[in-house]
């Protein structure tokens, strides 16, 4: 009989993803709020959502910090509707405001 399949947060794939959760993490010059970011300018994620489990169930939604997100609607403190790839998520402002990106120059 095999031994059951454990997950963890200690698992290569998730280490990489989740080290801006790290104490200590130096965030790049110029991240900003996505509730703080431009409408229609291209983002590239820093810090996705703002807990590792927040990090998980946006990832199900598709979005991924290897991918460019740009906002489509939202001003404010609105909610925001954002594409990444193919994909359109709606977000909370308060879910927003957990999402850190940088302007794609």
């Amino acid at each position: 009989m095999s031994e059951p399949v454990v997950e963890s947060f200690d698992q290569p794939i998730h280490v990489s993803v989740f080290q801006p959760f790290k104490d200590g993490f130096e965030f790049p010059k110029g991240t900003q709020s996505l509730l703080d970011a431009r409408r229609h300018t291209p983002l590239r994620v820093v810090r996705l959502g703002g807990t590792q489990a927040e990090s998980l169930k946006l990832r199900a939604l598709g979005l991924s910090e290897t991918r460019e997100i740009v906002i489509l609607e939202g001003i404010s403190s609105r909610p925001r509707v954002i594409a990444c790839g193919a994909v359109r998520v709606a977000l909370s402002a308060k879910i927003a405001n957990n999402i850190l990106v940088q302007e794609v120059n």
